[in-house]
């Protein structure tokens, strides 16, 4: 294990080297050859907030697979915060992954294809990693000797154990998300003695051809406001049969969308509304009126879809609203009540500015520790100089060179080398001059902006690449575009536009995945039986993973609870404290019985015909 700093910016409240470290463990490229080459996974630790924690710690397995989350501290510090009340948390990014990435970037191909890449970034080429690209990166990574082939979820298994065993950790929990949730089964399949219990949270089991029924999620989450529905008695009055006639506004606005206040509304925007109660960032409490945008739309009507798109739904709640709601109150409870809401307010506008006086405290101070003025005047007039570059072509050609700064270790003489290659006379003199009196430290910072000024372009191969690394790998002995179209069978009510939409899609995906060669494993897609305590979370929106495939990945696991929260999509902990508080209290007492009443508290009432709610609200 080696230390390294953490990536900016921290929660305003953690202290680097005491409420947090972050850093490297050394991994065999194959743990069947533990003294063959290594690879390093890029780690943070969040300290437990106890002064006595307890000794198993949190391993959290992020999705994807692809994506990471070791660079997205800030973040990190807020979800798992409960957890840390007496557990330390351990992040990693997984191989071959974003900061754990380092032998998986195809810089060469991003800088031989810079002009595509360039356009594709503008919107006028192609947005995603296509076949060129993908077979020239395939055969950059293979020339450099990566062993491709060791990138799959059974070496990132056994990651997991190595990296308990770096920091010690004799006891461990696992908390998986999306893939880490796959993950996580596979660490719990290989049953390792210090496993003590797993969360599994928006579950995608390996046993599930998870690709051709990339759809059914967006499905069951419609289905599941049907159920809601169903089981508020004034809603069903209401509202009879209400996903069939979902389903049914949805292929007529296909066929004739409805023309709103804000332009057309055709059966993929209204899905894609509904759809977006899959992100915790998404509206909040949209639920609630979908049945009446159904209603309406059926009577050529957008009066609630015309409130949303202007945000007067869902309402927003105010300290002036919170009080003037307020009935039965005497004179000096109403004063009261407008003196403790005034209060909140003050307690909320403060803690924002502390918060953002910390994080502004915490850039200069990261600045003055990183960054040396003479790499600023240089970093000023290297953009001048490129700036002046009289062509496109001459433009390109610089980026192409710069991106492969990436590739070699800070050195002066090769700063130089790229400067000469691409100006001359007076700016040339300028640049080189600058380059002669910088120091060690100045040519170390130079490099790393130039890695953060590539960041964007490299993450137009990174993401998608790094996902199919896995899943053309290892996944597509059970995915095939007859299995895509078989799904869409049993979802009739699914426009064909949209059907057929998935199925070019898809299609796509896997005749990329042909570029890979597939290694197989037997027994991969087989479902994970243990009997490590397990709770299972799913919400009811989860446009990504299926409610149906979290109920069918616990029903081999001897010792699973599962726990199905409304107004909830994908990744459970991100949406509510119910998720949180489930969470801890499980990871605190896995063999003791768990109180899953805040999950039914989440259930969304519905706005009927005449404005009213069919619950009463707080």
């Amino acid at each position: 294990m080696t230390g390294a700093d953490c990536t900016r910016p921290l929660a305003p409240l953690e202290i680097e080297g005491q409420t947090i470290r972050c850093g490297f463990v050394t991994v065999p490229v194959d743990h069947a050859v533990p003294d063959g080459p290594t690879l390093r996974l890029a780690f943070a630790f969040f300290k437990a907030h106890s002064t006595a924690p307890a000794r198993d710690p949190v391993i959290h397995l992020h999705g994807g697979p692809g994506g990471g989350i070791v660079e997205r501290v800030a973040k990190l510090s807020t979800y798992f915060d409960k957890l840390r009340r007496s557990r330390d948390i351990i992040v990693f990014d997984q191989r071959g992954v974003d900061a754990s990435g380092e032998t998986t970037r195809c810089v060469t191909t991003l800088a031989d294809n810079i002009g595509d890449i360039l356009l594709s970034r503008t919107g006028e080429g192609p947005a995603t990693l296509d076949a060129d690209l993908t077979r020239a990166c395939i055969a950059e990574l293979t020339d450099r000797g990566l062993e491709l082939e060791q990138i799959n979820s059974e070496q990132n298994a056994l990651d997991v154990e190595a990296v308990a065993a770096a920091f010690g950790a004799e006891s461990y929990n696992l908390y998986g998300v999306s893939y880490g949730t796959k993950l996580s089964l596979e660490v719990m399949r290989n049953d390792p003695p210090g496993l003590r219990a797993v969360v599994l949270d928006s579950v995608a089991p390996s046993h599930i051809a998870l690709f051709d029924n990339l759809f059914v999620p967006n499905y069951e989450a419609v289905q599941s406001i049907g159920t809601l529905c169903e089981a508020d008695a004034k809603c069903a009055a209401a509202y009879p049969d209400i996903v069939g006639r979902y389903w049914g506004v949805v292929n007529a606005m296909t066929d004739a969308p409805l023309q709103s206040a804000t332009g057309p509304v055709t059966g993929d925007a209204f899905n894609s509304l509904v759809e977006a109660r899959n992100s915790s960032e998404g509206p909040k409490g949209l639920t609630t009126y979908i049945p009446k945008m159904v209603a309406e739309f059926e009577a050529g009507d957008t009066t609630t879809w015309d409130a949303f798109q202007a945000r007067e739904i869902p309402p927003q709640t105010s300290g002036d609203k919170i009080i003037a709601s307020a009935t039965g109150l005497s004179a000096d409870e109403v004063t009261l009540a407008w003196n403790a809401v005034r209060a909140a307010e003050q307690i909320g506008l403060q803690t924002e500015i502390a918060t953002r006086n910390l994080q502004s405290l915490e850039a200069d101070v990261d600045a003055d520790r990183t960054h040396s003025a003479l790499a600023d005047v240089f970093d000023a007039a290297l953009g001048a100089a490129i700036t002046a570059l009289p062509e496109k072509q001459s433009r390109l050609e610089f980026a192409s060179d710069y991106l492969r700064l990436a590739q070699v270790s800070p050195d002066a003489s090769k700063l130089d080398a790229l400067l000469v290659a691409h100006f001359d006379g007076d700016t040339l003199e300028q640049l080189q001059g600058l380059v002669r009196v910088m120091s060690v430290a100045d040519i170390v910072d130079t490099f790393a902006r130039s890695g953060t000024d590539n960041a964007e372009i490299q993450q137009v191969i990174a993401g998608e690449f790094e996902q199919r690394m896995y899943s053309c790998q290892e996944d597509m002995d059970i995915n095939s575009v007859s299995g895509v179209r078989a799904s869409f069978d049993q979802m009739p009510e699914v426009p064909a536009l949209l059907s057929e939409f998935y199925v070019a899609y898809l299609g796509d995906y896997y005749s990329k995945c042909a570029l890979f060669d597939q290694h197989y494993r037997e027994g991969w897609h087989d479902p994970v039986h243990s009997d490590v305590p397990t709770l299972v979370l799913a919400g009811l929106s989860d446009t990504q993973t299926a409610v149906s495939w979290a109920r069918d990945a616990a029903s081999y696991l001897s010792d699973a609870r599962t726990v199905v929260l409304p107004e909830t999509g994908h990744a459970a902990l991100t949406f509510s404290n119910c998720a949180q508080d489930l969470g801890e209290a499980f990871i605190n007492a896995p063999e003791t019985a768990l109180t899953t009443t805040c999950a039914t508290d989440l259930t969304p009432p519905f706005l009927l015909p005449d404005g009213t709610m069919s619950v009463e609200t707080n």
